[in-house]
């Protein structure tokens, strides 16, 4: 090994790398574990690399300076930022929540981390950007499939904020271990006022991501023990060669490097050496000639004097093709519908579900939303459209009277379904309304629901997230009033039920002991139920008709709910669907089964957030997506349909799905529809479980908000569409009954009571099979009690420490890889067996025999997002349910809502001749119809109370009338961001008629035109090629003057012209009109 002091590698000098002294090179210095709380804390990094970003462009000290911190151990990089920030209440943190993960977050002020590790131009980039709110974008090679175990904490001080990150190394391919090299930039988008500032660490030209700015690093060993050889890169699937070098440049040794590459599968290609020469840099092509691609490379360094025993070696796998992941939902193989449907039907009512009511009722903001986008608008209309999904329209208990006014619900027989929402002004202690737990505000959401089920409402929601707001404004609140009343009781009940006379509220959302979330969390979750229970019963002693719906709660695997506790609260549960862009990952299916089964609920109506909401879908991949979650267990929906694009900035910004993906608004209705009136689904039962402790959830340090489990989402997928089995979801309130299970599979168990896991023991000794995912499984009760010895009796074997270089094991003739995880290495206790072993001869799944039964402890943890829906350890679960008993390949997991729901293809007949068109398709406007003629218009008179942009010839190009293309994509006028007036002209209180003159360059067969008006139309005459055209005004239809209306003047026959006069109302008439847009047809 060669020692070289941190001073020296600063200035590393190595042949043929053209790094001199004055290139950028960041040795990055092996650290303790920071604490990740958002903190730079005294003394926690100071053994890391530092610096300071310039600005991009200049190359000079930024108004805003940022300092960066870098540090690795053996497992992850770590970075840190202090973030100077001299206007922070104007900074952009409009993304705020976990399920945002992969949205444009570089639009935020952020902070953005771009790594490349294998040294190629040909390879990808990974790239991360992490907002003040601590929300994550993470993507290889600009695909957002791939996810990464990132973790963050960020903190925002008055005049400052910092961001703290971890990124696993195993995440990139590359785990160095001193010899390897890796390429990186760090940089910062400040997009506050004056003018966004832009800076980072690596000088060049292009943006952050530019191979020009990519500087060289060195994650560096622990110590300052530095490998031989240096490798300067590792290849590219394109570029499959190596480059490497004697370390020392004075080192005059000849090393011989052995290279032994494998396909996909761990199936050994070929092997290939090189010697480096001292001075100099050796490359080593590794092509596979025609075989199998390369996925991954083992390499090893032998010593001149030692050349049987290696001196270094290590290995790396290339992430898979990111350029096939185009699809961003699951498809399923052999899809089946009717095959698949039981003889049950949902119960018979006049609605199926419910919608948030947005988009509809506010009709002058609507119409100016109308008037902006030119698209037809009537409230009644939409009213109508409403009570025609039949869903039920959807708003809190304040707006009652609103939804029978505006909406017309009770004219229309509309269903409303409605939630407390208690106002601030009712609460005398000035404390939050979240805080529904709470005596005083308890008192007053028991009211609400009393008013709800008086009002004649048909659903009955407890609210929207009502257990993560409840837990984020604890925290809050308590640091704000801590001498409140109402509080200090809360918190010393926390205290004395579960705290341990210790643990209260807490006292920062940083808080870091998971035995303080455990308490905090498990209080909240029965003061919730509590109050759940006795409004479920209130209500119904009211109405015993009202539907009660339960807390829609954030879409991930809940850290509060034990969801089992839920029997007499609700009729039909709820819980949003938050998406996800990898087609290998299906929150939507685990979250709906996870609910479904831990509630034991009939009718299960989760809110699928396929909308705009962090990904833009397609019409298939929403079918793809909503009967993921229907083959889990959902029975209806309902929706949150406001998620468009410019819900942040008002740009682009169209209110709701209907108008901006009609589309696939086409294919949620449809589905919605579909439910209501075909058969259930039928299930076989259950002989397969997941037990998930609920307080190993609850002791995942940070608001729920923020953060999302893992572990048990790809679990669903390998147990879902891997084996194929019937399963379901226990916790701790659901062991009661084990012996319809063949196999218990479990992840999430780090902290479970001693009852529970003596109930598991029982189940094993009575000849169940329990797999063991994590080997440090039930090392602690909730109250932080170790019960490791018992746990490792039970099953079998200890973790001490890590597997050096596993790749693979083998079961059931099947090679299962292991290289993109770290293993822990097991050490079988007497009496256990060792089943299958890893390539290095490690314990690879250990079986532990108890009473009839027996518990196989598996050393590698295949539960984490890079292998989701991994082939070969899809085939590892089938094989491993097949062999405990359980029914494999269940049909139902190939369920499939049917094409038929699927929007047409929509054919237009001739071109818009004055180019203004838009189709809107998932949020895209497209114009598919333009024509390819220059024309204009003149006014007559001039608009006096919206003129247009100016008076004369106006082109088609410039115009309000023809401005669509360029409204659609401006500031939202119905947001106050820009007005009506700037997309329509209008005439006020003038003497008629109203005249547009319009022309064109080329001769042309026109056949209609179209003008989209508000305020009074009158008659109106078409003059074109010689010929006048008669269109009187349609009976009542300026019966809502206040509506957005089309007007469509069809010509009995195309008429050749270049030109055309449009004449409204006539010389007795007093024009009140406005116009938002025209459109004239061709054949």
């Amino acid at each position: 090994m060669t020692r070289k002091s941190l001073t020296y590698l600063s200035i590393l000098l190595l042949a043929g790398m053209a790094l001199a002294e004055e290139t950028a090179f960041v040795a990055i210095p092996a650290m303790k574990p920071p604490e990740l709380d958002g903190v730079i804390a005294a003394g926690e990094w100071d053994s890391a690399a530092t610096g300071s970003f310039r600005e991009i462009n200049k190359w000079d000290v930024p108004a805003q300076p940022t300092t960066w911190y870098a540090g690795c151990d053996r497992d992850n990089l770590y970075f840190a930022f202090h973030c100077t920030e001299s206007d922070v209440p104007s900074m952009h943190k409009q993304y705020a929540h976990a399920e945002e993960r992969d949205s444009s977050i570089f639009t935020d002020d952020c902070l953005e981390i771009f790594l490349e590790p294998y040294g190629s131009e040909k390879s990808g980039i990974f790239h991360f950007a992490v907002n003040a709110n601590g929300i994550i974008y993470d993507a290889y090679d600009g695909d957002i499939s791939f996810q990464s175990g990132l973790k963050v904490a960020c903190k925002v001080e008055s005049e400052s904020w910092t961001m703290e990150a971890q990124i696993p190394l195993m995440d990139l391919g590359v785990t160095p271990k001193g010899a390897e090299l890796l390429r990186i930039n760090l940089g910062r988008e400040r997009q506050g006022a004056p003018k966004p500032e832009y800076s980072c660490l690596g000088q060049g030209t292009g943006g952050f991501a530019s191979q020009d700015r990519l500087v060289l690093c060195r994650p560096m060993p622990d110590g300052d023990e530095l490998p031989p050889v240096t490798f300067l890169a590792l290849g590219a699937p394109l570029q499959p060669e190596m480059r490497f070098a004697n370390t020392d440049k004075d080192d005059q040794k000849t090393y011989r490097v052995a290279v032994a590459t494998f396909d996909k599968d761990n199936n050994k290609l070929r092997d290939f050496e090189a010697t480096t020469t001292p001075g100099q840099e050796t490359k080593l092509a590794y092509r596979a000639n025609g075989m199998s691609a390369v996925a991954s490379c083992k390499y090893s360094v032998y010593a001149p004097d030692a050349p049987d025993r290696p001196v270094y070696s290590n290995m790396f796998a290339f992430p898979g093709d990111a350029k096939e992941k185009r699809l961003l939902a699951m498809k399923i193989d052999r899809p089946l519908f009717q095959e698949l449907l039981s003889e049950e039907y949902p119960p018979q009512r006049d609605f199926h579900g419910f919608q948030w009511i947005f988009g509809a009722g506010n009709a002058g903001n609507m119409q100016l939303f109308a008037l902006q986008n030119a698209l037809p608008y009537s409230n009644y209309d939409i009213a109508r459209e409403h009570k025609d999904t039949g869903m039920a329209n959807y708003a809190n208990v304040h707006m009652i009277n609103w939804l029978n006014e505006q909406l017309y619900c009770q004219e229309l027989g509309t269903p409303i379904a409605s939630m407390p929402r208690v106002l601030g002004k009712d609460i005398k202690s000035g404390l939050s309304f979240h805080l529904v737990i709470i005596p005083e505000i308890r008192e007053l959401w028991l009211k609400d629901v009393k008013t709800i089920a008086e009002s004649g409402a048909r659903l009955l929601v407890w609210g929207d997230e009502i257990a993560e707001v409840l837990e984020s404004q604890l925290i809050s609140e308590f640091q704000r009033v801590p001498d409140n009343q109402a509080l200090q009781e809360l918190d010393a009940k926390i205290k004395a039920k579960y705290g341990q006379g210790k643990y209260g509220i807490l006292k920062s959302v940083e808080e870091k002991d998971p035995l303080a979330w455990i308490a905090f969390r498990r209080t909240l979750n029965d003061e919730l139920v509590s109050l759940f229970r006795e409004a479920y019963q209130l209500a119904k002693s009211i109405n015993p008709d009202i539907i009660v719906v339960s807390d829609d709660s954030v879409g991930n695997e809940h850290k509060m709910y034990a969801f089992s506790d839920w029997q007499g609260t609700f009729d039909i549960v709820t819980q949003q669907l938050y998406p996800r862009s990898d087609p290998n990952v299906d929150s939507f299916g685990f979250i709906t089964r996870y609910l479904a089964t831990l509630t034991g609920a009939r009718e299960v109506w989760p809110c699928p957030h396929v909308e705009e909401y962090g990904a833009s879908f397609t019409p298939q991949e929403v079918l793809y997506k909503l009967s993921a979650a229907v083959r889990s267990g959902a029975t209806g929906f309902h929706y949150y349909l406001h998620d468009t694009k410019g819900t942040h900035n008002y740009k682009k910004y169209l209110c709701h799905e209907r108008w901006g993906a009609p589309d696939r608004y086409a294919v949620e209705i449809g589905a919605q529809k579909l439910l209501a009136r075909m058969p259930r689904l039928a299930f076989p039962p259950y002989d397969t479980a997941v037990f998930t402790a609920t307080d190993s959830l609850r002791a995942i340090p940070g608001l729920m908000f923020r953060q999302r489990a893992e572990q048990d989402t790809c679990l669903h997928g390998f147990l879902a569409y891997g084996a194929g089995v019937s399963y379901r979801f226990l916790n701790e309130l659901t062991l009661d009954n084990l012996a319809p299970y063949k196999l218990i599979v479990t992840v999430e168990n780090t902290y479970v009571s001693r009852e529970a896991l003596d109930a598991l023991k029982e189940y094993v000794r009575g000849g169940g099979n329990l797999l063991v995912l994590n080997p440090n499984a039930f090392a602690s009760t909730p109250e932080g009690l170790d019960q490791s010895a018992p746990a490792q009796a039970l099953l079998g074997a200890k973790a001490t420490g890590f597997s050096d270089a596993p790749l693979h094991f083998t079961y059931g003739g099947q090679k299962v890889p292991v290289s993109a995880i770290r293993c822990p290495k097991l050490e079988p206790l007497p009496g256990a067996k060792v089943l299958a072993v890893f390539a290095n001869g490690d314990p690879a799944l250990v079986e532990m025999a108890h009473g009839q039964g027996k518990v196989f402890t598996l050393a590698a943890n295949p539960c984490v997002s890079k292998l989701a829906n991994h082939p070969d350890w899809k085939q590892f679960f089938l094989a491993f349910c097949a062999d405990c008993g359980s029914r494999t390949q269940c049909d139902f997991w190939r369920f499939q809502l049917p094409d038929f729901l699927l929007p047409k293809p929509e054919h237009f007949q001739g071109k818009c001749l004055t180019n203004n068109f838009v189709k809107w398709e998932h949020f895209t406007p497209t114009t598919p119809c333009d024509d390819e003629v220059n024309g204009s218009y003149v006014l007559e008179p001039e608009p006096n109370h919206s003129p247009d942009i100016r008076s004369g010839q106006i082109p088609f190009s410039e115009g309000k009338l023809t401005d669509r293309p360029r409204a659609v994509m401006a500031a939202s006028a119905c947001k106050n961001q820009s007005s009506w007036r700037d997309w329509a002209v209008s005439w006020k209180d003038i003497p008629g008629p109203v005249s547009i003159k319009c022309n064109w360059s080329a001769p042309r067969a026109i056949r209609q035109v179209r003008l989209f008006v508000t305020d009074t139309w009158l008659d109106a005459k078409l003059t074109i090629g010689g010929q006048s055209f008669d269109f009187p005004c349609p009976e009542d239809f300026n019966k809502d003057p206040i509506s957005v209306r089309e007007v469509t003047l069809d010509l009995p026959a195309p008429v050749q012209a270049t030109s055309l006069d449009i004449i409204i109302g006539n010389d007795s008439d007093k024009m009140r009109l406005t116009i938002a847009e025209m459109e004239i047809w061709t054949e």
